[in-house]
């Protein structure tokens, strides 16, 4: 296996992507299961030539793969891609990732923008990034994708989210019957929850000097 994968890493410096696929194909064909390290150097050959969309299919067989683990160099990877030719095809992964119903995948994309590609950020990937974290009751990170908008001037769709919030999160607080840890982290997002109300203009116990949400374009990481 490490021979193989030092033979595409060769594939990679000098941008073969072809060469690549067809050494990750004859180690599978010979029985040699890919490592971590096989799908990361075929998603980099992918995504350094240009074709992070290829980058990603070998991302899903990735995460299909139960051998191997997905972590956060394969996001980097998959990301990288994305960003080397804009952000449409990222907002198209934020919304694959919104409708497969994957908040901590959307976690991850938001954290990796952040790093990456702020700037760029445009209003059809940022939208789809909240509206996963609005349904996943992940509300300290929608209030920093919603600042991120305003202060892009992109006005974020506030009745939709007044409407998703009630819908689904009104009773989320009213179990009496948990640990104390749980208790400790249910009080942490309720205080989330409650400045997110605050945003929203809905009824709440929040109070101005706590939750408050900086910039982030300055580089400044508040997750």
């Amino acid at each position: 296996m490490v021979t193989y994968n030092t033979l595409m890493d060769g594939c990679v410096l000098s941008d073969d992507s072809a060469g690549a696929l067809a050494f990750f194909n004859e180690m599978r064909s010979r029985g040699i299961a890919p490592s971590t390290v096989s799908y990361m150097t075929l998603m980099k050959a992918f995504a350094v030539s240009g074709q992070p969309k290829v980058a990603h299919k070998v991302f899903e067989e990735m995460e299909r793969d139960p051998r191997v683990t997905v972590d956060r160099a394969a996001w980097n990877m998959l990301v990288e891609g994305y960003c080397r030719l804009g952000l449409v095809e990222t907002a198209n992964l934020a919304k694959g990732i919104t409708m497969a119903r994957k908040p901590g995948e959307a976690l991850v994309l938001w954290n990796e923008v952040k790093e990456r590609c702020l700037e760029e950020a445009d209003e059809e990937l940022l939208g789809a990034l909240a509206d996963m974290c609005v349904r996943a009751a992940f509300f300290k990170k929608a209030l920093e994708i919603v600042a991120c908008m305003e202060e892009k001037g992109i006005a974020p769709n506030k009745t939709k989210y007044k409407k998703m919030y009630i819908e689904m999160h009104s009773r989320m607080f009213t179990s009496m019957h948990a640990s104390q840890a749980r208790r400790d982290r249910r009080r942490e997002r309720k205080r989330a929850a409650e400045a997110f109300k605050f945003w929203l203009g809905l009824p709440n116990s929040y109070y101005g000097r706590e939750w408050r949400i900086e910039p982030l374009l300055d580089g400044d990481d508040q997750s």
